[in-house]
């Protein structure tokens, strides 16, 4: 094949390739892209729940009934021998009197008042106005909800609708489009014969245009001098990997030897510090043994 042959048909290879790329990509972003949400529907409204009148018991606490037993079961208890089961009295009346006697009526007081028809008419009128608050409330709700349904989304509906046909007819339109640069490229690549399976990339095609559109080398040299240029790239990166590994191992090394170096000089340091407390017990027995001899020597 003449060599402006093997140019022409690379050139219309690359050119399909990149076609095939860019309309791929416009494919998924258009199978990807999503119609934006519908609005919410109105959400109904509750009305507050009443605040029952407070119920205020009129139970006091009896201080007097309260302590005055007990203190008195206290003092009994304490005088006479034989009646010190009073003072268990006096010392349990105070927790019973509050627990059973105080607290009970205060709570039989308190569902009382709460039972009562007076309390529960009141109540029964609050009940009545937020039902008839909630009513409104429902009133105005339906409108909304209904002006939601006729218009709002009715609108969105229909542009919905009109949204998805256009993009049903784009996808149509990019899928038809890819499948004819495919049914070209395999005539291309069946017919010509030129251009192996592994290099129809986009990086292989344009350095082997590139090469063979500026030169007369055909496309069978290109290759090589593509293989040998990829295998130059990979030899590059190993090295910058290698180059890499080893100063990163010399940093190792040296911080290694650094660590050495000052466990060393912690050891010297420990190992004199070592040697003058020994120098310095020495000393001070000799020191010591002079002083007693002395002193022996004058006595």
């Amino acid at each position: 094949m003449a060599h402006e042959d093997e140019v022409k048909i690379v050139k219309e290879i690359f050119q399909y390739e990149t076609e095939k790329k860019n309309t791929t990509n416009s494919l998924e972003i258009a199978q990807n892209e999503k119609f934006e949400p519908c609005p919410p529907p109105p959400n109904r409204t509750l009305a507050p729940a009443p605040e029952y009148p407070p119920i205020t018991t009129t139970t006091k606490f009896n201080y007097i009934l309260c302590f005055l037993p007990s203190i008195i079961c206290w003092v009994i208890g304490t005088k006479i021998l034989f009646l010190f089961f009073l003072s268990l009295i006096g010392t349990f009346w105070i927790p019973y009197y509050y627990f059973f006697i105080f607290k009970k009526n205060k709570k039989a007081e308190f569902e009382s008042i709460k039972n009562s028809i007076e309390y529960r008419a009141q109540c029964e009128e609050l009940d009545k106005q937020r039902a008839e608050q909630q009513v409104k409330l429902d009133i105005l709700h339906n409108q909304h909800l209904k002006e939601y349904e006729n218009t709002i989304l009715t609108s969105y509906n229909k542009e919905l609708h009109k949204w998805q046909a256009e993009q049903n007819k784009q996808i149509n339109t990019l899928e038809s489009k890819l499948s004819n640069i495919n049914t070209h490229l395999k005539k291309l690549y069946d017919n010509s014969q030129l251009i192996p399976h592994h290099y129809r990339t986009i990086d292989a095609l344009k350095y082997i245009k590139d090469t063979i559109s500026t030169s007369n080398f055909d496309v069978k040299s290109a290759i090589e001098m593509y293989d040998r240029n990829e295998q130059r790239k990979i030899d590059e990166a190993r090295l910058r990997e290698q180059k890499i590994a080893n100063q990163y191992a010399a940093d190792q090394n040296q911080l290694l030897q650094e660590q050495n170096a000052l466990t060393e000089e912690q050891n010297f340091i420990a190992e004199k510090t070592r040697r003058d407390a020994n120098i310095a017990t020495a000393v001070s027995t000799i020191q010591r043994h002079n002083t007693n001899k002395y002193l022996k020597n004058r006595k």
